[in-house]
């Protein structure tokens, strides 16, 4: 829960200008994630699970995010896509491999619900 809200902290900041409020709450609260998301995957008792596979994807979404300002010229829309501040190529990289080692540690797509396959590759 707190990468979503984490994830739309960031995002409501984009929508807002840059709100450095919104700003540090979605850093404290991928924060706060991400800490939850290595200690379940420290704890041996629990085996990975498709919720941790979401909290990478999510992750990674973050590091990625980028803030489009639409904008009208005349006539024809143009949309503008800057670098998002929250975001980290390395990060997102490292994110990323973690998901797909996990996917491969519950036995591949094949073995993942509809839904998180969905989600994967929409």
């Amino acid at each position: 829960m707190n990468l979503i809200l984490a994830f739309s902290s960031f995002a409501w900041s984009s929508l807002i200008g840059k709100n450095r409020k919104y700003e540090r709450k979605g850093l404290v609260l991928m924060t706060k994630g991400i800490q939850l998301v290595n200690q379940t995957l420290q704890d041996a008792e629990n085996p990975v699970s498709e919720s941790i596979i979401q909290a990478a994807i999510v992750m990674s979404a973050i590091e990625v995010r980028l803030k489009a300002i639409n904008w009208f010229c005349g006539s024809s829309k143009h949309l503008h896509i800057p670098q998002g501040r929250a975001g980290n190529f390395h990060a997102f990289k490292t994110h990323l491999s973690g998901a797909r080692q996990m996917v491969k540690m519950l036995g591949g797509l094949d073995r993942l619900s509809t839904l998180l396959l969905w989600q994967i590759c929409s």
